[in-house]
């Protein structure tokens, strides 16, 4: 957006800005009994300096909460966040943004050290039991502009699975928290993080032999998914490719033992046919190509 656009934005909201609003903090957590709501209920309100209130949320597994949230706050004090059903806290500073929180709860605080700052937020919960689901093979490479109202199920051939990244630009692509992980085969299992969390665990895997994939936000993605089987491969590496492009890559990896093989996937995405012009091994014992 336009940074000049904001003054603008900031100085319509002022105008639909509800001094006398009852702020009252919800003591007893909402429960999925009020499907839609929004606090304050008149709308865009001013909060007054020291206020502090979190409402809880129960959301039941098969559904997701959705909340709208708007926020005119020029003091660094004064803040909506959200805490997800793990744990994560989601500081929203944008005049109007979107969350979507996973089963099994969610928390809104609202806090200011101001007066001068003004907030609502609305919250509508989503059955996601009817999604349709797109089931997937370990081994698989897909684009991560995923289906709206589907759900990607993927089956490692062994006992767990895990997921690599990568995209054109080489850099950090934002987008991968738009996208949800939960660990089983569908919308009921567990919920895990968005996808940008899951690559940065220490071990980077499902328990079981599935992993599910969702994007609620329908916002699209330049990178790719590489699905692999946990058990077979250690310092693995995804790297996309285009004919737009030429590429000099210098890759190692090390082989741990006769059972755990490194592999380094190099996928084209606009061309039938690629080739390596150079490739060297050294003390290699094993090599695979994909």
């Amino acid at each position: 957006m336009n940074l000049s656009v904001i003054p603008l934005i900031n100085t319509i909201l002022s105008s639909f800005v509800n001094e006398q609003a009852d702020l009252t903090c919800p003591k007893v957590p909402i429960s999925v009994d009020t499907l839609t709501g929004s606090f304050p209920f008149d709308g865009l309100a001013q909060f007054p300096a020291n206020y502090d209130c979190g409402i809880g949320f129960k959301i039941p597994t098969g559904k997701v909460l959705k909340f709208k949230v708007q926020t005119q706050a020029d003091h660094p004090g004064d803040k909506v966040v959200i805490r997800d059903s793990i744990g994560t806290l989601n500081e929203f500073t944008s005049p109007s943004s979107i969350f979507y929180a996973a089963a099994e709860k969610a928390t809104v605080w609202v806090k200011t050290e101001s007066s001068s700052s003004s907030f609502h937020f609305t919250w509508e919960y989503i059955d996601v039991s009817g999604f349709t689901d797109i089931e997937k093979p370990s081994e698989t490479i897909i684009p991560l502009n995923l289906t709206a109202n589907h759900y990607y199920r993927f089956q490692a051939i062994s006992q767990s699975i895990t997921l690599l990244t990568a995209s054109l630009s080489g850099g950090v692509d934002s987008s991968l928290k738009n996208i949800y992980v939960y660990d089983g085969d569908d919308l009921d299992s567990k919920f895990v993080g968005n996808l940008e969390q899951f690559l940065k665990n220490k071990t980077p895997k499902s328990t079981g032999r599935f992993l599910t994939l969702v994007n609620f936000y329908r916002l699209p993605s330049d990178s790719y998914l590489l699905v692999a089987d946990y058990s077979q491969y250690r310092n693995y590496d995804f790297v996309i490719l285009s004919k737009e492009k030429r590429y000099r890559i210098n890759k190692s990896a090390s082989t741990y033992g006769n059972e755990v093989l490194p592999v380094t996937v190099f996928y084209c995405v606009d061309s039938n046919e690629t080739y390596l012009t150079d490739l060297k091994f050294g003390n290699t014992t094993q090599e695979n190509f994909w």
